[in-house]
């Protein structure tokens, strides 16, 4: 049904385009001759209809309605004479046409057909189109984009009427060592100016990155929360660098949407562990305490992703929440238990998660690490004991002291620092400090190849190129791409020494042969897992399956996967042979089942992290005056970016793309599809005015150049210039639509 209505509504929208055309050419004294809502090639109809005369089905079934005209064909006016003469006595061609209308079975689109349109018709009526003034036939062309601006400032109000629900313009989360991050923005940020505009949703907020002038900064204002209670949100500026993103081509910050609130949306499902734990619809989670350890305040994004993150890694641990439950002055405290469900199937995992290693990568802008840390440290041990593993519930026996002594190696040489449990801790949960492992070696090497003959070797561990730390292989493709010179200094580590290398620009490109081992340092392994009974630990890396070199974390997916189905059924099931390097260095090998209990029920149901923006009549006429200007700004500032690339085009959203969007927002609400009728409205009204020969805003800029010099433009290069956009226009919608059916299948 959302399909239909997704139709429903864009059919809606160039039915009242075109009829503001015909409305416009029946006030002015055109005659019109067809009206029609899609397109009908070949006559392709559902339906047409002619008053007093006929209506027709599918462009063959026809019922007359009794008119002495009716019978007679398209092919032959029923004003002329058999040979094509017109008849003394006869009426001049047009009056008293009477309109067809029509639905065609091509759904996108319409038209009206007015007589006289074409200039190079011939024996047209004078009352035809191309006879009427100049300021007519301005208001036939203007008129669909005048009828679009009505109906969507009309679709705003009734949507804001009722209430118009937007993703919040609160700052979800920041990704590591991107600009955002790097600024000090914040998870639970509220933004409220992007380049000195206020913005009300998030959408205005990605849109105001994306559309601005690449390699610029954006200045971001937002209102942090408090982080005491009873003190005021604290009004904070950044001036934050764009960031090109190849994949999405456009700009970015590196922000984050929040994806849920922590509050409970609806009842808990009566077999999980938040229903018999007395959950209820309207609970927020405000605390929580995992693994014995008592989380600090968090915000709430922050908080849930903590919490569900957890969950996934010790899915047979108990949680102990504090809620907050209107009705009560304070948080209650409930404990879930681990749900159990002997019936769950099995899914084939062995319980490791990526991301380990104690390099520090970067520290987040304005974090009071940069006290205690330095990019390019390396963290050696906490109270003596060595540490292998940043992810936090590894190191929770430290949380409860008031000081640890932290050995760091720092260029070189090793430093001591002091800080207490409780900062460790909020440290880790907050990712104020980017950790990582060097996980970038050489996988495979043939001896004939460039690098190799320059004296890269297997298993090289790439530490340095020219001047810049490598960690990744994203690493090194950075710099690659930043520095175009004919040589790199390459420093690699080989057999615990460093060797320094000079490789040309051809022999590091990603096709140039090298298998690069990037498997990740692995951070955390469930309790009790097949990795955990195998003895494969945090800080390890592994590099074979069954006597296969693996190179990569989609490898051993890959792997485990395959060796699982083949082996479904087999006595072979849980001899998954894994060879793997401990966090010491040393070669390990062991045999696990790779199959772990599915994700349990845990039964949270959370409300989705927006605001709602209502009004009564009068504040939505207001509301609808915002956003049509809102709309149209951003139209215009899309098309500045295609212009100056600071966008690409492949962000277009074509016949497929609006009906996709249209279907998904219908299955939310008639609201939010009211709001979306209103945005493409407008779309539709900017784009039409758009001086391009086959749209409306081209007929107008002829009507200017005629004014102008006095008499029309000729016919030949009207033709002609609507030729060529009618065939550039074409190669945009067939470009538009591979995208949008891309799309479809790797999201939107």
């Amino acid at each position: 049904m959302t399909v239909i209505y997704a139709f429903l509504a864009i059919g809606i929208i160039i039915f009242l385009h075109e009829l503001g055309h015909f409305m416009a050419a029946k006030f002015v004294g055109v005659p019109v001759e067809r009206f029609a809502l899609g397109f009908d090639p070949y006559k392709l109809r559902l339906f047409s209809f002619k008053p007093g005369e006929y209506i027709e089905f599918l462009g063959r079934f026809r019922i007359s309605l009794g008119a002495s005209n009716a019978a007679v064909g398209d092919s032959q006016d029923p004003d002329q004479s058999a040979n094509g003469t017109t008849s003394p006595a006869a009426s001049s061609p047009g009056e008293n046409v009477q309109t067809e209308y029509l639905i065609g079975l091509v759904p996108f689109g319409g038209y009206v057909k007015m007589t006289g349109e074409n200039p190079e018709e011939e024996g047209a009526s004078p009352d035809g189109l191309q006879n009427k003034s100049a300021g007519a036939r301005a208001l036939v062309f203007v008129a669909g984009v005048v009828m679009n601006v009505i109906s969507g400032f009309f679709f705003f109000i009734l949507a804001f009427s009722a209430g118009v629900e937007f993703p919040a313009a609160t700052v979800g989360g920041t990704i590591q060592g991107m600009p955002a991050w790097e600024a000090g923005l914040r998870t639970g940020d509220q933004i409220v100016e992007v380049d000195g505009k206020p913005v009300k949703e998030y959408t205005e907020v990605l849109l105001g990155i994306a559309l601005g002038e690449r390699g610029t900064k954006v200045d971001i204002k937002v209102e942090r929360p408090a982080s005491k209670p009873g003190d005021s949100p604290v009004t904070l500026d950044f001036s934050v660098p764009r960031a090109w993103n190849a994949a999405r081509g456009m700009s970015s910050i590196g922000l984050q949407q929040v994806s849920a609130a922590a509050t409970l949306a609806g009842e808990p499902p009566n077999d999980s562990a938040a229903h018999k734990a007395g959950l209820k619809k309207g609970d927020r989670i405000v605390g929580a305490t995992l693994g014995g350890i008592e989380l600090p305040p968090l915000p709430s994004q922050q908080l849930m992703r903590v919490l569900l993150h957890h969950i996934q890694l010790f899915p047979a641990e108990a949680v102990d929440l504090a809620v907050a439950r209107d009705g009560h002055p304070s948080p209650l405290k409930i404990r879930l238990e681990a749900p159990q469900d002997p019936k769950a199937p099995v899914v084939p995992r062995i319980g490791v998660a990526a991301g380990g290693g104690t390099f520090v990568k970067n520290i987040a802008g304005g974090s009071d690490a940069e006290s205690i840390f330095k990019p390019g440290d390396r963290l050696l041990s906490i109270d003596g004991e060595p540490v292998h593993s940043m992810q936090w519930e590894q190191l929770s026996k430290h949380y409860a002291k008031d000081s640890l002594a932290l050995k760091l190696l720092r260029a070189g040489k090793e430093n001591e620092a002091v800080l207490s449990g409780k900062k460790l801790l909020r440290l880790l949960l907050t990712d104020e400090v980017q950790w990582t492992g060097r996980d970038l070696e050489v996988g495979a090497l043939p001896e004939g190849n460039a690098a190799y003959k320059a004296g890269l070797r297997k298993s090289d561990r790439v530490l340095r190129i020219g001047d810049r730390e490598v960690y990744s292989i994203e690493d090194l493709s950075a710099y690659l791409a930043e520095n175009t010179q004919e040589n790199h200094e390459l420093v690699v580590s080989r057999k615990s020494e460093e060797k320094k290398l000079t490789l040309s620009a051809g022999a590091l490109e990603e096709d140039a042969g090298i298998t690069w081992r990037t498997f990740p340092t692995i951070s955390m392994v469930t309790p009790n897992g097949p990795a955990a009974r195998a003895g494969i630990t945090a800080g390890s890396k592994i590099h074979e399956i069954n006597g296969k070199e693996i190179f990569s974390f989609a490898d051993l997916s890959a792997g485990i996967t395959a060796y699982a189905g083949e082996n479904k059924d087999s006595e072979a099931a849980g001899k998954l042979k894994i060879g793997w390097i401990d966090a010491k260095g040393d070669k390990q090998e062991g045999s696990l089942a790779a199959a772990s209990p599915a994700p349990a029920n845990w039964g949270f149901v959370l409300k989705s992290a927006t605001v709602v923006v209502n009004a009564g009549i009068g504040g939505s006429f207001k509301l609808g005056i915002e956003r049509s200007i809102i709309t149209v700004d951003q139209v215009f500032l899309t098309l500045r970016s295609l212009i100056r690339r600071d966008v690409e085009a492949k962000n277009l959203a074509g016949p497929v793309g609006i009906i996709h969007i249209f279907s998904r927002v219908a299955a939310g609400s008639l609201v939010q599809l009211l709001f979306w009728m209103g945005m493409v409205s407008m779309n539709l009204a900017v784009l039409n005015l758009l001086p391009i020969p086959i749209l409306d805003g081209g007929h107008l800029f002829f009507l200017l150049i005629e004014k102008l010099k006095g008499s029309p433009v000729s016919t030949r290069i009207q033709f002609a210039s609507m030729q060529v956009a009618m065939i550039l226009f074409l190669s945009m919608a067939l470009y538009v639509t591979w995208n949008d059916i891309t799309r479809l299948f790797s999201g939107f």
